[in-house]
């Protein structure tokens, strides 16, 4: 029986290679070119639907989790925001998106709680739950107490400098940021520290400021010769005070969706969201209604 079933695997063989042999099978050359093709084409295709297996498989162990019951069993979404945030509606569109894909039977209008949070209570509102997310120009710098998603936006920090300021040297400049306070770090001090660190000989000093007024003010009466913004920042406050761009970008930060640090559920259902908006183009058509 054993000997019967070998001879029938060897004769199977025997055809494959005959077959392969009249087909003229080859991977050298010009001959096998359509081969190699159909090979990487299959190979593409496989990996393609091992993806989808396992990001299906993911996305449905997530939707299952505590978290996310939690959510659906009150119906809403609560989303931070903050109020006078340049580029905010934009953020609001990211966090309706991140409603459907959590409630999708929910009614759009009934299915996201907007609430206006600061700077100073981001994090804490999270943590008393206020709110479950914040999309407000978060970055993972910032505090690392808490779970992030993917980035949604790379912002540039640029340099400002006083209207009619003529060509200046960056040695011995003294710039202003806005401060980092205890419970968050800003863009500008990030970028800023980052910049310095790696320009140390140029001597430059930096002064914080606890807001833009205060800093721009500052600017205004020369006590500073030039100022980190985030590029929104500046054209959001460029006709309120007699400041121009130069061509020094400082860093850059991105912006990610800031979620409960205990679990990783929602930052990497946000991040789904986020990468099928750009995958389908969403996000860059969003940037261009809402001019980021």
């Amino acid at each position: 029986m054993r000997r019967d079933i070998i001879r029938r695997y060897r004769r199977k063989l025997r055809r494959i290679q005959l077959n392969f042999r009249r087909m003229n099978f080859t991977l050298v050359g010009d001959e096998g070119k359509p081969w190699r093709r159909g090979i990487a084409a299959a190979a593409a295709g496989v990996l393609i639907l091992a993806a989808a297996l396992i990001f299906g498989r993911a996305e449905a162990q997530l939707m299952s989790s505590a978290e996310v019951k939690t959510i659906q069993e009150r119906g809403v979404l609560r989303i931070g925001v903050i109020p006078d945030m340049p580029g905010m509606e934009l953020e609001k569109e990211l966090g309706r998106r991140i409603a459907a894909k959590l409630l999708p039977d929910a009614a759009p209008e009934s299915r996201v709680d907007f609430r206006d949070v600061t700077t100073m209570t981001a994090g804490t509102n999270i943590d008393d739950g206020t709110v479950d997310i914040v999309i407000a120009h978060m970055a993972s710098q910032m505090s690392a107490k808490y779970t992030y998603s993917d980035s949604y936006y790379t912002e540039e920090c640029i340099l400002v400098v006083k209207n009619g300021t003529s060509a200046f040297a960056l040695k011995n400049f003294t710039v202003g940021y806005i401060q980092s306070n205890k419970l968050r770090k800003t863009a500008e001090d990030i970028t800023l520290t980052d910049y310095l660190a790696a320009n140390g000989s140029l001597g430059i000093e930096k002064k914080g400021y606890a807001s833009y007024p205060d800093m721009l003010s500052a600017l205004e009466r020369g006590e500073i010769g030039g100022a980190v913004l985030p590029r929104q920042v500046f054209n959001e406050l460029r006709t309120q005070y007699p400041i121009t761009e130069t061509t020094l970008v400082i860093g850059t930060i991105d912006y990610k969706v800031m979620c409960p640090g205990d679990s990783t559920v929602l930052s990497e259902l946000a991040s789904m969201v986020i990468k099928e908006m750009r995958d389908s183009g969403e996000l860059e058509q969003l940037y261009a209604q809402y001019g980021w």
